[in-house]
């Protein structure tokens, strides 16, 4: 899923300090690549670097709140945003808009 992967890369561009940044990007990546099952190596590293539990769960919210909200425009056909226009893209024959939010 490209939407939540484009996402985990903007945490990049945030405001918090380079390893909490850096510690929730390769968190959040690590959570899509293995469905949630990140291993416990993979908690550890994010907690060293300064984030809690309650975050680790907080990324998995995310992302699925992401994911929920994705599904449901797409099936309902839900309208773009005036401010997210142009970020729309429409997949090519099929007629389907969706817009990223970045």
């Amino acid at each position: 899923m490209a939407g939540p992967r484009r996402a985990a890369a903007g945490l990049d561009a945030g405001r918090l300090p380079g390893a909490v940044r850096r510690g929730a990007r390769l968190f959040a990546l690590r959570v899509l690549d293995t469905a949630g099952d990140v291993g416990d190596q993979a908690l550890r590293d994010f907690l060293a670097a300064g984030h809690t539990t309650q975050n680790a769960l907080e990324v998995v919210l995310g992302i699925g709140t992401y994911t929920m909200s994705t599904l449901a425009n797409r099936l309902t056909g839900a309208p773009v945003d005036d401010q997210l226009a142009a970020y729309s893209w429409e997949l090519s024959g099929y007629g389907v808009d969706a817009a990223f939010m970045l």
